[in-house]
């Protein structure tokens, strides 16, 4: 009998640990591109697709171009809504999803708006055809894992509170809700410090590809007037001037990221909320659990070589006889992503011999504005001679906020 009960004992606890290992399991892991700060998943709808949707937790209901919704699904009606997007309200057609799935999370019998592209697919270079909003992300937790460009949804149960820390650098902080959890208007924000002064809440908004700030919060905070801006995107409704800041720090969930984007749309229009978009979101594996009202940001330590420069390529060089001998490349950067390796040489830069110019001059050239472009001539040992052309990003800076004297570097979209 002794022996019996040690069995059931034994089983019960291998069951236990099964399930707690389950639970921490992600019910979906797929993956999304990143372009321009914007992240672009495929979706299934009604067991058809795939469609590519933009992945907008700034947006409360999920969206649907009329060209899918009709042309190819023939979703039926479900009334009207009213939508406040970019700074103006307007009554929008709904239609009804049966399903809508992304890997293995899906969600059945959910609302869609019926809006037109709209430049969203000029924007991202592809076309797409909807937006995954935060009525289907808030379900249960979702993971944004940015470095890797994979998107997760774990069970219900999964509390992320508890998750290890895995990563040199990790943090929570507590949601603000506005709206339900379960509701289709709920709306998650975060508490940001922004050059050091005093914390205000900023909505979570992943379709945002930079922070969204009325003009006199950045002048209050002292954000300097930026020389460039990237691309303002909007889902919903039409783009706006914008105006650009630079920011020399944002605090969030204990970690400071620095060199950070924001804008001021012009006008403000009916603007609610201001945003913490993905330009200081986008190094971190963003984990959020909006029922808990928790969120977590984790971020692995990646070595810098580069120093202070806020943009670049993604290459150091030394000159030779022959050329410019490279020395480094960034990781994650154009250079590394068009094949360029260490000791590759570089014969040519923009038309001028690598070989006449110093070393000053060369990586000087090699951090041209981000969006801009350098023409190299490369020559590797086992490609030989090819004509890059690369384009140069800009680049943040996260640290702890009770730093170590450590500094990572992240890589940014192009023009950002």
């Amino acid at each position: 009998m002794q022996v019996i009960r040690r069995c059931l004992w034994l089983s019960g606890a291998f069951l236990l640990a099964q399930t707690l290992a389950w639970a921490a399991r992600p019910i979906a892991d797929v993956p999304f591109d990143l372009v321009r700060g914007a992240m672009f998943v495929k979706v299934m709808i009604n067991d058809k697709g795939p469609y590519t949707f933009l992945v907008d937790t700034g947006a409360t209901a999920c969206a649907v171009t009329p060209e899918v919704a009709d042309d190819y699904l023939q979703l039926p009606r479900a009334g009207e809504m009213t939508v406040s997007t970019m700074g103006s309200i307007r009554e929008v057609s709904v239609a009804l999803m049966s399903r809508i799935s992304v890997g293995m999370a899906r969600a059945d019998n959910l609302k869609a708006l019926l809006i037109p592209d709209n430049g969203l697919s000029q924007f991202a270079g592809r076309r797409v055809d909807g937006v995954l909003g935060a009525s289907f992300l808030w379900r249960t937790p979702v993971q944004f894992d940015f470095p890797a460009q994979r998107l997760r949804f774990y069970p219900a149960t999964h509390d992320i509170s508890k998750m290890a820390a895995d990563a040199p650098w990790a943090g929570h902080t507590t949601l603000k809700l506005k709206g339900a959890p379960n509701s289709p208007s709920c709306a998650a924000l975060m508490r940001v410090a922004l050059n050091g002064s005093a914390p205000r809440w900023l909505m979570l908004d992943t379709g945002a590809n930079s922070l969204v700030l009325r003009e006199a919060t950045a002048q209050q905070v002292k954000a300097r007037s930026a020389p460039f801006g990237s691309t303002s995107i909007s889902a919903l409704g039409p783009r706006r001037n914008s105006k650009y800041w630079l920011l020399d720090s944002v605090r969030v969930a204990g970690l400071t990221v620095e060199n950070v984007q924001a804008h001021t749309p012009i006008p403000w229009g009916d603007w609610t909320e201001e945003q913490l978009g993905t330009d200081a979101l986008d190094q971190f594996r963003v984990t959020i659990d909006v029922s808990r009202k928790i969120a977590r940001l984790e971020r692995d330590r990646v070595p810098d070589r580069f120093g202070d420069s806020p943009w670049g390529v993604g290459l150091l060089v030394v000159p030779g006889d022959t050329g410019a001998r490279v020395t480094a490349v960034r990781p994650g950067s154009d250079a590394a992503l068009q094949g360029i390796a260490a000791d590759d040489v570089l014969e040519m830069v923009d038309d001028r011999e690598a070989s006449t110019l110093a070393e000053e001059e060369l990586n000087e050239a090699l951090k041209p504005p981000p969006g801009s472009s350098v023409v190299v001539m490369v020559r590797s040992a086992d490609s030989g001679v090819r004509r890059v052309s690369l384009t140069s990003r800009r680049y943040v800076r996260v640290r702890p906020s009770a730093s170590d004297g450590s500094v990572a570097t992240q890589l940014m979209s192009p023009g950002k």
